[in-house]
């Protein structure tokens, strides 16, 4: 981080950390002043019942700490979330004890489950149901945005879950890089076939010749 630091280049060192050992004002202090330029506090619940039930431990009061040693020192911090349809109705609980202990900023990211779940398909789609997430999280907005009007949606679902009128509510909420949603890019795989977005990697829609000018592609 040092060496960063002292380059011209234009690079920000960033750390995601849960925030325990961020409790320790010297040490955040410290990696301030070795070039640490952002932090990411991911927020595990909104108390300390809520940490032990995601995380087997307890660390709800030395996050706390580390938020509010955050917000004394210059740094940009931002503390994260991520939403499930357990903590969906409560996640505005730790977004208001975080702001009460000075964070100003926070991102969501919607919850989503690995290749290693036991329920496949559209057994797993019913229990964890994404259009269902999504439709519970908007129901939260008013309250949330009575605590704080500094939020923003990470990519986590592919835009196609969402509604029309659901994107015009997240309207500059949604950090995404979808090409169909910003109508900007297509997405090839490493054999130059044609996906519908990179969260559909194996359900390729055409093939692109080998050899193209940029602005006419055949795809067959």
């Amino acid at each position: 981080m040092q060496y960063i630091k002292t380059r011209s280049h234009p690079i920000t060192t960033a750390i995601a950390s849960n925030g325990v050992l961020l409790k320790d004002l010297e040490r955040c202090k410290s990696l301030i002043n070795s070039g640490v330029g952002y932090i990411d506090v991911s927020m595990k619940g909104k108390n300390p019942q809520e940490w032990c039930e995601t995380t087997g431990v307890d660390g709800f009061e030395e996050q706390c700490q580390a938020i509010r040693n955050l917000a004394l020192l210059p740094i940009e911090f931002t503390c994260s979330m991520v939403i499930t349809l357990e903590s969906v109705y409560s996640f505005c609980d730790a977004v208001q004890i975080a702001h009460d202990n000075g964070a100003r900023q926070f991102s969501f990211t919607f919850v989503i489950d690995n290749d290693s779940t036991e329920e496949k398909d559209l057994t797993c789609l019913r229990k964890h149901n994404p259009m269902k997430l999504v439709s519970d999280f908007i129901l939260q907005i008013d309250k949330l945005n009575t605590i704080t009007d500094d939020w923003w949606i990470e990519y986590s679902f592919p835009m196609c879950v969402y509604t029309e009128e659901q994107l015009e509510v997240l309207d500059g909420r949604l950090a995404t890089p979808c090409q169909i949603h910003l109508k900007n890019a297509v997405t090839f795989n490493t054999k130059m076939e044609l996906l519908p977005c990179d969260m559909y990697i194996f359900q390729q829609l055409g093939r692109s010749e080998k050899t193209f000018h940029p602005s006419r592609i055949t795809f067959h």
